[in-house]
């Protein structure tokens, strides 16, 4: 097993620092395998105004010999657990240049150490998604254990839009507000893991992206009492439709299945020829499997905790809700 160089110095990046980090990610060219945007905005966005960190430096930088050779950004975030609301990581945009990425562990044992250094603060949860299978099976050496999660596509050449009950009303929203809350404060009991989705945190990741643009639906009663949401993007590079979160109650699914036909209309508007969609909670793979959509491809998709107890049997076979838009961060061209 490969023991961590004393050459390879974690550097935190402040904003003076970011142009350096952009001329990397540039200079990776096809290296840049999660194809992380490079623009100085971008990474401002996500890593010094972001919801989390409030100017905290939480990209670091990997260099040696005044060199950089690789990035690993972490981005905390509250996680819901059997045990209360924990704080938590998200391993996010670890990539090496070519000569560093022929040590693997090396880099992913220095990132687990400096994820530990957060411990001091309260971080008792890592998560992360590998962008390969290398960097899968080294986060394993690591104690990282798999949590099942799967992409789902649906091909667009039928009919979606349908009727629905008249008590349900779905709307464009322009930004969230305190409706989300309340329904995520009723609702999340009905989940053992999942991601405190505020509506400050829901504004800055989608309404505040400086690249990206997303379509918010949100499903209400008729006490216009928000009871799901769903956000669509459409990419223009490949006319795929993506829903990158989903969120209703779920001893009422007619709200989310309101708002899934009415994001399958508008990507079918939109000439999207399929839509894609990555889950990890198994009534919303059962209800997305209503509107044809079928599972294709099992992610990676990690977690580690280091409190004392808890066991990994825990993890197993409980409800876990991880949405693509809790990992795809990586921005628009």
């Amino acid at each position: 097993m490969d023991k961590i160089k004393t050459d390879y110095k974690f550097i935190s990046i402040k904003e003076r620092d970011l142009k350096n980090v952009s001329n990397f990610l540039k200079d990776l060219g096809d290296q840049n395998a999660i194809h992380l945007n490079p623009a100085l905005k971008f990474l401002k966005w996500k890593y010094q105004y972001n919801y989390f960190a409030k100017n905290t430096a939480f990209l670091k930088a990997i260099k040696t010999k005044n060199k950089i050779v690789g990035i690993c950004g972490y981005l905390p975030f509250k996680l819901v657990t059997p045990l209360g609301i924990k704080k938590s990581i998200w391993g996010m945009d670890i990539l090496f240049d070519k000569e560093a990425i022929k040590h693997p562990f090396v880099m992913l044992q220095a990132w687990n150490n400096e994820a530990k250094n957060l411990q001091k603060s309260g971080v008792s949860h890592s998560l992360t998604f590998p962008s390969t299978k290398v960097l899968f099976e080294n986060w394993q050496k690591l104690g990282f254990i798999s949590v099942d999660f799967y992409s789902f596509e649906c091909r667009l050449g039928r009919k979606v839009d349908g009727g629905r009950p008249v008590d349900i009303f779905v709307k464009s929203l322009k930004k969230f507000n305190e409706k989300v809350d309340i329904l995520f404060a009723r609702i999340s009991k009905q989940y053992d893991f999942i991601a405190v989705k505020s509506s400050e945190y829901l504004n800055w990741r989608y309404k505040d992206h400086p690249y990206n643009r997303y379509k918010i639906f949100g499903a209400f009663d008729k006490q216009n009492k928000m009871q799901a949401y769903i956000i669509a993007r459409k990419d223009s590079r490949d006319d795929c439709g993506y829903i990158l979160d989903i969120l209703g109650d779920l001893e009422s699914p007619q709200y989310s299945y309101a708002v899934i036909l009415k994001a399958l209309a508008y990507f079918k508007k939109q000439s999207c020829y399929k839509v894609q969609i990555a889950l990890s909670h198994r009534e919303y793979m059962q209800i997305f499997k209503k509107f044809g959509f079928y599972p294709f491809r099992k992610e990676f998709c990690l977690y580690l905790n280091d409190l004392k107890s808890f066991k990994k049997t825990v993890y197993k076979n409980k409800k876990w809700h991880i949405t693509m838009g809790d990992g795809d961060f990586r921005g628009g061209k």
